[in-house]
């Protein structure tokens, strides 16, 4: 019989793992609308991109980094580059709104995957998060949005969104091991997935103009560097399947962002949407506080 594992936290890791949330939600916001905003470049070379940057950023202390290979760090590389190649070309084939939606589901996978490993979800998460989903797809309405339905968009989002589960899964079990090197491995992760990509995309960097070149860098640090680190400091500090469900509030950000940068506007249902979400969210971040004043540790059942 399996039994339940209680994962004790203490106050002030709450507090860092929560902003980690807020930083996972900034750079996903700003990195994904930058997916179509730099439509000269194939999805797999932007993932190329993001591994790359990371790499040369935090070279200097990769000269000095043991990275040990294990099937662990192998799976983690491998799962956040394929979870990558999926949002990106999710987002470039059938657009950002239908692919946010599918990842924001991501949630229900890490809730089986805990039931399956014994551990008890309260209530108070699920309900989160099903209040979470429906802002998210009341903010985005997927029915308003006009143009054909793309099979392959739906299938590289459900592939990502699945990777991204298990990445999520990995990540949460591997505290043990430095952030900085299971960011290193998630870069490597990206190089390798993307990198393969030169067998059947063009690499056009000689064209590249300048403004292009520092989109791209600012694409590598955004969704590479700050977004890894706040993949870290999340998972680390907060159970995996809630951290899930509060990472799934970077929809919102996404959507925000995403209007501030094309100089559009939300309706007033839309708006209802993003309060809904971040309502549930409140709610969540709330209650995982006051679970942690119950107890000298927080006695979260993940």
């Amino acid at each position: 019989m399996r039994e339940n594992k209680v994962t004790h936290i203490q106050i002030p890791s709450i507090s860092i793992g929560l902003g980690g949330i807020m930083l996972m939600w900034l750079t996903v916001g700003f990195s994904v609308p930058l997916v179509n905003i730099l439509h000269d470049f194939p999805a797999e070379q932007l993932l190329f991109i993001r591994g790359f940057v990371t790499i040369i950023v935090l070279l200097p202390w990769l000269l000095r980094e043991r990275l040990a290979v294990s099937r662990k760090n192998v799976l983690l590389a491998l799962s956040f580059g394929l979870a990558s190649i999926g949002l990106f070309a999710g987002t470039r084939i059938w657009g950002p709104n239908p692919t946010i939606i599918v990842f924001s589901a991501s949630p229900i996978l890490n809730v089986l995957f805990a039931r399956w490993r014994g551990r008890r979800i309260g209530i108070p998460p699920i309900a989160a998060f099903i209040t979470l989903f429906l802002g998210i797809i009341v903010m985005l309405q997927p029915w308003a949005v006009q143009g054909e339905f793309h099979l392959s968009g739906l299938l590289w989002s459900l592939f990502g969104m699945t990777m991204n589960a298990v990445f999520q899964e990995i990540l949460g079990q591997s505290s043990n091991a430095s952030p900085l090197s299971r960011s290193l491995w998630q870069s490597f992760g990206c190089i390798a997935v993307g990198g393969l990509s030169i067998l059947w995309v063009p690499w056009l960097w000689a064209i590249a103009e300048g403004h292009q070149v520092w989109s791209l860098i600012g694409f590598g640090l955004l969704s590479g560097v700050l977004n890894l680190r706040s993949n870290t400091l999340a998972f680390d500090h907060l159970p995996t399947a809630v951290a899930s469900i509060l990472a799934a509030g970077a929809a919102p950000a996404t959507i925000i962002i995403s209007n501030w940068l094309l100089h559009t506007t939300l309706s007033v249902a839309q708006w209802g949407g993003v309060a809904l979400a971040m309502a549930s969210v409140a709610y969540l971040s709330a209650w995982l506080g006051k679970k942690s004043f119950g107890t000298k540790g927080v006695a979260v059942q993940d």
